[in-house]
């Protein structure tokens, strides 16, 4: 079924075939509404759309979003209303427009969430259960690239694969990666840390290291640490045995800016640890932080200059959340962290009480709008916590 778009730009070329440099075949101007069927090309996506009379019968291609041209969001998707379709943009309580305008979407990251949710196409990857996903590096397309490393169908149907997708989802490659690299499991621990470039300096670089901790093998739990400074090409094995023993379900990260310190804490085994370790050498020795006990089933993302640390609250749907503040120290074997509440959840938080395994929290941040974002399955919505 055809899809229904309205031109966001002052003005998006119809080309001949799905490319910047085809032919121009026409132009539609801003508020025409076109429709036709959505494509990737490229790590690009465009629309097929049928060109108007006098060429009736001709295909031509719109690029939806601009971003790899330095351009915004050309094309915007109509909204279907019972009285009809509609190109209105949602408003936010405040009643500024946060939807599929050019000036409202930015990258993953930048309150993208705020559009309307849009259906992608099954990944090649799905169905896969255990596995974990990463938003890390910035594709030619101008948008976030996302990841999902590892997991499986089950205990014997492990897989140590790893997808990439420059689109925001609508397209996935398989990486190929040269060497080793870390063996099949699920519920794996996995993080990406970047230093941060000298504006004042031209040929500064973003410095990155994708992690790979612990999980579930196929032949039981595992304790070793994994690095890749290639974004995932190459892997390292640093630590084949680390001093946390084997764990599932382990929160972890890098200090923000230091990509060779990494955080690891929590996890299961034959118990659920609350416990936080602090390697100073990407993986390859870690010492025991002096810190206050992490909440059961806690997951970690970066929140410059901290960690942000977050576990289910009593209240269903609800996440507690904490800063976790890494002290500066040279000796990582002597290092102390400190974890402060951030909200009522989390200065009155009481361990839930359940006799299964909880649930590690799925969430992502948007550090430009300072919120958390996690998933009401109650509700079927995103659910928006504020982090000021």
């Amino acid at each position: 079924m055809p899809e229904r778009f309205v031109v966001e730009y002052e003005r998006v070329i119809r080309r001949a075939a799905p490319s910047k440099d085809a032919k121009i075949l026409g132009v539609e101007r801003k508020g025409a509404q076109v429709s036709g069927t959505v494509i990737s090309a490229g790590g690009i996506r465009w629309l097929q759309t049928p060109m108007p009379a006098p060429h009736k019968g001709t295909d031509c291609f719109m690029m939806i979003e601009g971003s790899s041209v330095g351009l915004g969001v050309l094309l915007g998707r109509v909204r279907e209303s019972p009285s009809g379709p509609t190109a209105k943009v949602p408003k936010s309580d405040a009643g500024v427009a946060v939807g599929t305008g050019s000036d409202s979407i930015g990258s993953i990251g930048e309150s993208l969430w705020r559009a309307q949710l849009e259906e992608l196409p099954k990944p090649k990857w799905a169905p896969r259960t255990g596995f974990t996903a990463l938003c890390a590096g910035k594709a030619s397309t101008g948008r976030r690239m996302l990841w999902v490393l590892g997991g499986g169908l089950s205990d014997s149907e492990l897989t140590n694969d790893i997808w990439c997708s420059v689109d925001g989802g609508f397209t996935w490659d398989l990486m190929k990666s040269a060497g080793r690299r870390w063996s099949p499991r699920k519920r794996l621990g996995a993080t990406v840390g970047s230093t941060v470039a000298d504006p004042s300096a031209q040929s500064s670089k973003v410095q990155g290291v994708v992690y790979v901790v612990g999980g579930q093998g196929r032949a039981g739990i595992l304790a070793d640490v994994w690095a890749s400074d290639t974004m995932c090409r190459t892997w390292h094995c640093m630590n084949a045995n680390a001093p946390f023993g084997p764990r599932t379900d382990v929160a972890c990260a890098a200090v923000p800016g230091k990509p060779l310190m990494l955080v690891v804490g929590g996890g299961v085994s034959v118990d659920l640890h609350r416990d936080l370790w602090l390697s100073c050498d990407a993986g390859e020795t870690f010492g025991l932080v002096d810190a206050p006990s992490l909440p059961r089933g806690a997951s970690f993302r970066l929140w410059p200059p901290d960690i942000l640390c977050a576990a289910k609250a009593a209240q269903p749907g609800q996440l507690a959340i904490w800063r976790l503040r890494i002290s500066d120290t040279p000796d990582c074997t002597q290092a102390k962290a400190e974890l402060l509440p951030l909200d009522e959840a989390s200065q009155d938080y009481h361990e839930l009480e359940l006799q299964d395994i909880p649930r590690i929290p799925r969430f992502a941040l948007d550090l430009q709008a300072q919120v958390l974002l996690g998933w009401d399955a109650q509700k079927s919505c995103l659910a928006v916590q504020s982090l000021a």
